[in-house]
């Protein structure tokens, strides 16, 4: 579940706005602490909103193709 959440905070902070300070706390049910949240309002809203910018940035420079309502019969290695 861990392995590569470093570099993925990492790639959130850089790439997709997200503000920092990013704090690591323990949810309820957790064993551990390991939600990554930002220090002010909810972590599932900022990560998405950030993500969701990136994602039109990069199709507005023409590096990606967004595509709704499409089914996935298959995907490459």
């Amino acid at each position: 579940m861990v392995e590569g959440s470093k570099e993925a905070v990492e790639w959130l902070l850089d790439r997709a706005s997200i503000p920092p300070p990013i704090l690591v706390g323990q949810m309820g049910g957790h064993t551990s602490s390991r939600t990554h949240r930002p220090l002010s309002g909810l972590a599932g809203a900022a990560f998405i909103s950030g993500l969701e910018k990136a994602v039109m940035k990069y199709r507005e420079d023409g590096q990606l193709k967004v595509m709704t309502g499409t089914r996935v019969v298959e995907t490459e290695k």
